[in-house]
């Protein structure tokens, strides 16, 4: 749990939770305490942000969820929208089991169980004990409905996951994707204008131009499980079951990996990565990271995001970042990481 919450960056729209900030003084350039939750004695277990949003959503160890930040195209789902510049508490989410809250500058996709998780986890176990055909097990798994995945936000933009025109201009409350029932969904990610959903058999769903989730063509014909997805603006990275990592998308900045800057139309295997264990994934806004037993870092340089230097604007073939560290997280033009400490 986190029993302190600090922020610094951009506060504009005010995703830092800390009040709303004179003109001024709306760049946080030293981290601040979050007051709300301290004061409150409010406990949070998660927080969830995205290189694509203005808005946060902070989870308590109660199972509340709160919402901060940009709310102009409803993305908070809170019936309105008016930004919050301190947190506000979301009745319908906070009513549900919240595994994970993903958002863009349109959209908000949350994924939530439901009571009928541990049941889906007994037959899972069972399928393999008993070496029941994937399939069938997939089946059971998808009738028992052990997750459901809502959305809120713009309805004429991409990445809801409703179809266009489905009601008002802005959806400013919280409604299941139809086309995703029956699935058991287990990840999700957004990017500036699309959303992906992944199901337990590795199938990976992505909105298309009628906003409404299809199965990725690529992956399928190749027949290739995905076992993680992540987004950044407008680049996405997976990786598979044998640990392949696969990048596709805006590729200006390099960040696709790929040693070029030319966009990657449809999924490109990162051959750097090949044959080397990957632990996990990360996308910023036009910069991405892979972590095997080390961390690498591609895409812009501008910041000094992919380096602790700056002396090269962008980096398309992956650098090892050289620092011992736990983890880390990107964020529009940042990364964040956890220090490893030595001895």
């Amino acid at each position: 749990m986190y029993q302190t919450i600090y922020g610094n960056g951009m506060n504009f729209e005010g995703p830092l939770g800390i009040g709303k900030q004179p003109m001024a003084e709306q760049m946080v350039k030293t981290l601040q305490p979050m007051d709300y939750f301290n004061k409150k004695g409010i406990n949070i277990k998660q927080i969830c942000t995205n290189a694509a949003s203005e808005c946060v959503f902070w989870m308590t160890d109660k199972n509340d969820v709160y919402g901060t930040g940009s709310n102009g195209y409803a993305q908070l789902g809170t019936g309105d929208l008016e930004s919050r510049f301190e947190p506000q508490l979301i009745p319908f989410l906070s009513s549900q089991n919240v595994l994970d809250i993903k958002s863009s500058e349109y959209c908000s996709i949350a994924l939530c169980t439901t009571n009928n998780s541990e049941l889906a986890m007994i037959i899972r176990r069972w399928s393999r004990i008993y070496n029941l055909p994937t399939d069938v097990a997939q089946v059971i798994v998808c009738f028992v409905k052990c997750t459901s995945v809502y959305s809120t936000g713009e309805n004429e933009e991409e990445g809801n996951g409703h179809p266009h025109g489905d009601g008002d201009e802005y959806q400013n409350d919280w409604r299941e994707i139809e086309a995703l029932n029956g699935k058991d969904i287990i990840s999700i990610a957004v990017g500036d204008d699309y959303s992906f959903f992944l199901e337990s058999n590795g199938v990976l769903w992505g909105t298309d131009s009628t906003n409404i989730p299809t199965e990725s063509s690529f992956f399928k014909q190749q027949a290739i499980m995905i076992k993680r997805i992540e987004c950044g603006a407008n680049h996405n990275l997976a990786v598979d079951y044998d640990d392949n990592v696969y990048s596709w998308g805006a590729n200006g900045r390099g960040q696709c990996g790929d040693g070029t800057q030319e966009d990657v139309d449809t999924p490109k295997l990162i051959e750097f990565f090949k044959n080397q264990k990957v632990r996990d994934i990360g996308g910023g806004a036009d910069h991405s990271f892979v972590r095997t037993d080390k961390f690498y870092l591609f895409g812009s340089n501008e910041h000094g995001q992919c380096s602790l230097d700056n002396n090269h604007e962008m980096i398309t073939v992956p650098k090892c970042f050289e620092e011992s560290i736990e983890s880390m997280s990107l964020g529009y033009t940042t990364k964040s990481f956890v220090m490893r400490a030595k001895g």
